[in-house]
């Protein structure tokens, strides 16, 4: 019964997205041509493979000048270190986190620390395809990021369930994440890659506020990502997020069924992740 419930709940959910994207794409220009512009990288790498790099701490003892010639997905902030991040040659950058759809240096004036960050995206002569939710527009906008970046938003509001039979689609509403890798995956997948491989994929980040030292108090485990956190970032990051070990829990545990069902989706279309 508990089963059924939740497997409508779902259907209801994914139905109230749809129609949220149809009205999106009905009503507003800048997100329809959005969604349009996405359809050119459909199966652009059909029958490739590609290599999705997180922001572990392994990715430190890793050669990865032998995938610098492989078509790369980075995620989020892997630029903090730049020796690793232009080794990896990236082809595409995704990102999908809250820090960057509520960005207000106004308020919060360390938001212009991730504004820089984020521009540095760019490297050398390269400006990498950057794969962003939708929900960051205004932010991007605002603050000139579109300006500089190679953007394409995208929609991720589904629900990946076990027997998920939709098309992935980077101009649809797409299945929604609970972490940037799968975000990553679900590019990959539209593009047409049938080989995708993680590397860095640690899931290292449940740590990263969840230590509590001598006195109870939550401490930021530094060594959680592939870069180090300067003390004005740890102090943001303690500020900002207040989640107890058991909200971490839960959230990792939908991380998890989220990459079993992406693995059941895969093998039934003929995609390999490694």
């Amino acid at each position: 019964m508990k089963s059924r419930i939740l497997k409508l709940f779902e259907l209801l959910s994914n139905i109230k997205w749809d129609i949220i994207f149809l009205k999106k794409k009905l009503f507003q220009k800048e997100f329809r041509e959005a969604m349009k512009s996405n359809k050119k990288f459909k199966n652009i790498h059909l029958g490739k493979r590609c290599f999705i790099v997180g922001n572990g701490p392994s990715l430190n003892k890793l050669d990865l000048n032998k995938i610098s010639n492989e078509i790369v997905f980075t995620v989020n902030n892997i630029m903090a270190n730049s020796s690793i991040y232009n080794t990896l040659n990236s082809d595409f950058h995704v990102l999908i986190d809250p820090d960057y759809l509520r960005l207000n240096p106004e308020l919060h004036p360390e938001d212009n620390d991730a504004i820089n960050r984020l521009k540095q995206i760019n490297y050398k002569d390269k400006k990498p395809v950057c794969i962003v939710r939708d929900d960051a527009k205004n932010a991007f906008s605002k603050y000139g990021i579109e300006k500089i970046l190679n953007i394409h938003y995208i929609f991720q509001h589904r629900n990946m369930t076990d027997k998920y039979s939709s098309e992935i689609s980077m101009s649809k509403n797409m299945p929604s994440p609970q972490n940037v890798i799968q975000a990553a995956i679900f590019s990959a997948i539209y593009m047409g890659f049938k080989k995708i491989y993680l590397i860095g994929v640690d899931m290292t980040s449940v740590f990263m506020t969840y230590e509590a030292d001598d006195d109870g108090k939550t401490v930021i485990l530094k060594d959680s990502h592939a870069y180090s956190f300067s003390e004005k970032e740890i102090n943001t990051m303690l500020n900002r997020f207040r989640y107890d070990n058991e909200f971490m829990m839960k959230d990792y545990a939908i991380v998890f069924s989220i990459y079993k069902k992406i693995k059941k989706y895969a093998e039934k279309n003929n995609i390999e992740v490694y």
